[in-house]
């Protein structure tokens, strides 16, 4: 008796109440599915900056590593160009471009008709390629040596001109470990 009470209730939702419901739905999922791409910018963005800020540092902590054991040097300022005598590697060159970043090659001083052989061969980046993620890489301003002391202003890394870490006006110092 009870279940044919049950079955003769006809209350129910109304067509109006479930368009409102579904109504509800579409607007929550529309608003998730439009976040979803700015959330992978924002994360896209986070993994960058960090992958820079680690990148800078292993390159500062590899410039130190190379330059405290620099003994003599051709000149004592430039641009994008240090030429110097390692105790590890003997007659060196620190540059950079904008394809591999900072790299480091041996070279070999003027021979008798005053040709300065760079090793070209030998360049490779002072990071690794894979380490630079391939389309991040790092450069300096400048650099001097005066006193036993380095001075690298304006190391930064980059993504084809946006700098993602360091600033221009930066300064690195290394101090010289070798008399």
């Amino acid at each position: 008796m009870e279940m044919k009470k049950r079955c003769k209730d006809r209350r129910g939702f109304t067509i109006g109440e479930m368009m409102m419901a579904v109504l509800i739905l579409v607007i929550i999922t529309g608003l998730v599915a439009g976040g979803l791409p700015l959330a992978g910018r924002v994360y896209k963005q986070v993994v960058d900056s960090a992958n820079a800020q680690l990148l800078l540092g292993s390159t500062m902590t590899l410039l130190r590593d190379e330059l405290e054991t620099a003994k003599s040097f051709p000149a004592t300022s430039g641009t994008n160009e240090i030429q110097y005598t390692s105790t590890s590697t003997g007659y060196t060159t620190i540059s950079w471009t904008t394809d591999d970043g900072i790299c480091i090659a041996p070279y070999q001083q003027a021979n008798d008709e005053g040709t300065v052989y760079t090793g070209t061969n030998y360049i490779r980046p002072l990071v690794s390629r894979a380490g630079a993620n391939m389309n991040l890489h790092t450069e300096f301003t400048s650099w001097s040596y005066a006193d036993g002391v380095f001075t690298i202003t304006g190391l930064v890394v980059k993504r084809g001109d946006t700098i993602l870490a360091g600033k221009k006006t930066d300064t690195l110092y290394i101090r010289s470990l070798v008399a």
